[in-house]
């Protein structure tokens, strides 16, 4: 745009030279300052025009700069022997020595004072203190949530109460903010097919306009060769009249709004070239149970202990346990270790730590480790994982947990049997000598999720690793087919099952997403035409394993208690069923208006090249324009873009919360 706006006034230049001589050829005086009137107003309007899509850029980019902004310009940092001794209500009582320093200098075990009404520079967990923070720039939540020792804290979330002291666990370029921003800036990157096309076209374009000025400018030339006022005049005409830019601008600028509006609901979005396609297309969507369907929260309900295990053995086996599941953060792992903490005392199970080695995890069955058991002189083998992981080992019940068993439904029964749904079960070397069973409500808005879904013609199923007498109940509360539950499946059985799904739904036009939460479900969300991932932690998942990132606060005790009920229910925004919903309603909204802003790209260089060259006489058009109509035409086609594009801040994306209209289809509605 830059090149044939320049050349454009050049020429317009050498134009008005050429009449205010002929002008004052003609009439014998010095040049008439009149005939630059043109040129001047033409400058004003191109000018004006960048000025403008300056403003409405600037604009665009807001969603990103407001991420940024949410880091504090200090950190107060806490002097090393400072503040000893200090209560868990009190925050700040003995503290004297407090540096200011950039958050950028803060360091891993530093300890940082976040006053109220101000916000966290750091991602880190609360070492002292007791209050509220407001999280709505990690998940949109708009419900304060109570912050106490050992919760976590993120960057830019707000302290609302009293002030807390926060250990540092990640700073500067390592926390979630630098991570959302860089996701945000990089969705940019990710070249689509549509805009590679604009990309390639936008190349070619400048070529294509000066191959059209040289050609019209002969012919004006050939049938006015004594005007050379003329000539130039068509030539102004045609390189004002050109827009690159809306070329240019179609993509990235409605890439950079969605991917903002995203990060305002704590989702961040980096989406694969043929997401945005996939998103106005999908037909099923593949759901993880825990973590996903239901809270994650797992809770330890109950465990029976055979009695061929002596009681003299019982702690130091939940010690084990205690220490296998240590380096695990799969919600199963972490109730395990809350369970065990409670029934052991912290220093036997550090006592017994030495003797806990060659720890493996098995992603989607479970864990194993040697462990040294008095008074066996040999390391025995500790399994702890899933029904199949039992089977896979050839892991036989001792005989006084018969009663535990049940058979499971399925094409190929173990000979084993099933266990109790919703349970982890202990073996030691090849006999199970403990069931432990779990307990993990339901997400509240599973259900309106499920039945939103298929309002809008979108198939759900369940593909997980839970056995399948704990899935089949969830299935059915939720009105999802037994047709549609896929369980006991490991993570190169889930990516096979969504290339199925894919194969299925792929003619006439189908696609298939999936939404997972674990290091487990990266397979399948790389099999996915469109993965989206749930997470307490921006930093869980590799990056580039899904096109969207749900950000949710993990669960503690603190939360739980406080946050019940209605305050719960109405803050649906910051739940992650709902926001799967609003990312496929945004990416396919997003893929509309990029296809709108390429087309209207395209129409409006046809259109005003055709008339510009003079073509429109030969189909009897006798108007013609002027440059400063070309002009003013060029930076409203500009404008036109990126309005479009700000449609995106301004539309409804909740297809949860609003309902459909008679006559409205799931496609219609999802965008918008």
């Amino acid at each position: 745009m830059s090149l044939l706006t320049s050349c454009a006034l050049q020429v317009g230049l050498l134009d008005s030279v050429i009449r205010a001589y002929r002008s004052s050829s003609a009439s014998s005086s010095p040049w008439d300052s009149a005939a630059f009137d043109s040129l001047t107003l033409l400058a004003t309007v191109l000018l004006g025009g960048r000025y403008a899509k300056a403003l409405l850029s600037q604009h665009t980019f807001a969603a990103t700069a407001s991420l940024a902004a949410l880091l504090p310009s200090e950190a107060l940092v806490v002097a090393e022997d400072e503040g000893e001794g200090e209560g868990e209500g009190e925050v700040g009582a003995g503290v004297s020595a407090v540096r200011h320093i950039p958050p950028s200098m803060l360091r891993v075990g530093d300890v940082v004072l976040v006053h109220p009404n101000t916000a966290a520079p750091c991602d880190g967990d609360v070492v002292t203190g007791s209050s509220e923070m407001l999280e709505a720039c990690l998940n949109g939540g708009t419900v304060p949530r109570p912050k106490r020792a050992g919760d976590p804290v993120f960057t830019g979330c707000v302290n609302l109460r009293q002030t807390l002291k926060i250990q540092v666990t990640r700073a500067g370029k390592d926390t979630w903010l630098e991570k959302a921003l860089e996701t945000t800036l990089s969705a940019t990157r990710n070249k689509s097919s549509v805009q590679a096309l604009s990309e390639t076209a936008a190349e070619y374009f400048v070529l294509v306009v000066f191959s059209v000025m040289l050609a019209a400018c002969s012919l004006e030339a050939y049938y006015h060769f004594t005007d050379m006022s003329s000539v130039l005049h068509r030539a102004c005409l045609i390189l004002l009249s050109a827009c690159p830019c809306t070329l240019g601008l179609s993509v990235p600028s409605c890439i950079m709004v969605a991917t903002g509006v995203a990060a305002r609901h704590g989702v961040l979005m980096s989406p694969r070239p043929s997401c945005l396609q996939a998103a106005t297309t999908l037909r099923m969507i593949m759901l993880d149970k825990t973590g996903t369907l239901t809270r994650g929260n797992v809770k330890v309900k109950e465990h029976h202990m055979s009695s061929t295990v002596p009681p003299a053995l019982h702690p130091l086996i939940f010690k084990v346990i205690f220490q296998a599941e240590i380096g695990s953060q799969h919600p199963i792992a972490t109730a395990l270790r809350q369970y065990c903490a409670m029934l052991c005392a912290e220093d036997h199970a550090a006592g017994l730590r030495s003797q806990v080695h060659s720890v493996h995890t098995h992603h989607g069955l479970g864990v194993s480790a040697l462990v040294n058991l008095p008074p066996q002189p040999d390391p025995a083998t500790i399994r702890i994982g899933s029904l199949r992981y039992m089977q896979w080992s050839h892991c036989t019940p001792a005989p006084d947990l018969e009663y535990c068993i049940e058979r499971e439904p399925g094409p190929s029964p173990s000979p084993v049997g099933a266990f109790s749904p919703g349970s982890v079960y202990i073996a030691l070397d090849s006999t199970v000598i403990c069931t432990i069973q779990l307990t993990d409500p339901l997400e509240p808005s599973a259900s309106r999720f499920v039945s939103t879904a298929h309002s809008l013609a979108l198939s759900v199923g369940i593909l997980t690793g839970d056995t399948l007498s704990s899935v089949v109940p969830v299935a059915a509360s939720l009105s999802i087919p037994r047709s549609r539950v896929w369980a006991s499946c490991l993570p190169h059985d889930k990516a096979r099952i969504i290339s199925g799904l894919k194969e299925r739904y792929s003619s006439p036009k189908g696609c298939v997403a999936m939404v997972g939460d674990n290091m487990n479900d990266i397979p399948a969300l790389s099999a996915a035409d469109l993965s989206i991932a749930v997470a307490t932690d921006a930093f869980q998942l590799p990056d580039g394993v899904a096109d969207a990132l749900i950000l949710n606060s993990p669960s503690s005790p603190s939360v739980s208690h406080t946050i019940q009920g209605s305050r719960q229910e109405h803050d649906d925004h910051s739940s992650s069923l709902p926001r799967v919903l609003f990312i496929i309603s945004l990416l396919a909204r997003t893929s509309h208006i990029i296809q709108q802003n390429v087309l209207w790209a395209l129409c409006y260089n046809t259109v005003v090249l055709f008339l510009s060259s003079g073509l429109g006489r030969l189909i009897g058009l006798t108007w013609d324009m002027s440059p400063l109509h070309a002009a003013l035409g060029m930076s409203l086609s500009s404008l036109a873009v990126l309005a479009n594009s700000l449609r995106l801040e301004g539309e409804d994306m909740w297809p949860l919360q609003r309902s459909r209209g008679p006559g409205k289809s799931g496609v219609d509605l999802m965008r918008g």
